[in-house]
């Protein structure tokens, strides 16, 4: 076994021996991985590109008791939770079980805290987690960038993470559980709009959008998971089928060599 490097984590920083961090957590390769396809190898989608590979972007980042703290503070929970290998949807079936807290034709929406069932802030943690990951090291997979840029938000979020910072000002986070079984990861990829700028990344069965900027609009803060009383989170399919036929056509590029 090799020797840990003993270098500065990059949450608590303090000089100590560092894990193999992941960029996305190891089990979610492992629901992705095929029993039955000729290339049991994930489809993993980042901005702009689609392929299938079994690498794992990794590298010496936090020390063992950070990789506890994430592990603890939501990984475990959301990778229960989420779409399983077998099918099984334990989070999507809670919110089946339980009354929106508002619906029309389109929408369904779930307030937490009259579903006691899920931990809102295990998901809030987890989804925070990837996005601070993301941004504080230059990731690459197979050869292409996947990592994110969060400016003046990233030491709030590791402040926040290491549970000295309450959540950070001018940020919000929402998160859509997915109708179908979708068996699919989207790294962690960026845009911006009017005065904000927007952070997106899939796990089987959720999607995680975090919006940072100080002209955020109504729109991506009346559904949002935190900071909020309520904490919603939203199935809404029209949304979940945009999203895929996007990234069809991104994987259908990949193979057709375009």
């Amino acid at each position: 076994m090799s020797r840990r490097p003993t270098l500065e984590c990059r949450l608590c920083l303090n000089v100590r021996p560092l894990c193999k961090s992941h960029y996305l957590p190891k089990a979610i390769y492992k629901t992705l991985r095929s029993s039955t396809s000729p290339n049991p190898n994930p489809v993993v989608f980042g901005a702009g590109f689609g392929y299938q590979t079994s690498e794992q972007a990794q590298t010496h980042l936090l020390c063992e008791e950070c990789e506890a703290r994430f592990r603890n503070g939501g990984e475990d929970w959301v990778l229960a939770n989420c779409l399983r290998p077998s099918g099984k949807f334990p989070l999507r079936d809670i919110l089946y079980n339980a009354t929106p807290a508002w619906e029309d034709n389109e929408i369904r929406l779930y307030s937490c805290k009259n579903v006691p069932r899920i931990a809102p802030d295990s998901i809030t943690y987890f989804a925070l987690s990837v996005f601070w990951r993301a941004a504080v090291h230059h990731w690459t997979i197979a050869g292409r960038p996947v990592s994110i840029e969060l400016g003046p938000y990233r030491e709030p979020l590791r402040t926040f993470l290491l549970g000295s910072a309450p959540f950070p000002r001018s940020t919000s986070l929402s998160v859509l559980v997915w109708a179908r079984n979708a068996e699919l990861m989207l790294n962690p990829h960026s845009g911006n709009a009017d005065g904000f700028h927007y952070h997106e990344f899939t796990i089987p069965g959720m999607a995680f959008m975090l919006f940072v900027g100080g002209r955020l609009q109504t729109e991506y803060l009346s559904m949002r998971l935190a900071p909020a009383d309520e904490q919603y989170i939203v199935i809404y399919p029209k949304a979940e089928e945009r999203h895929l036929a996007q990234l069809k056509k991104l994987y259908q590029r990949r193979r057709d060599g375009s």
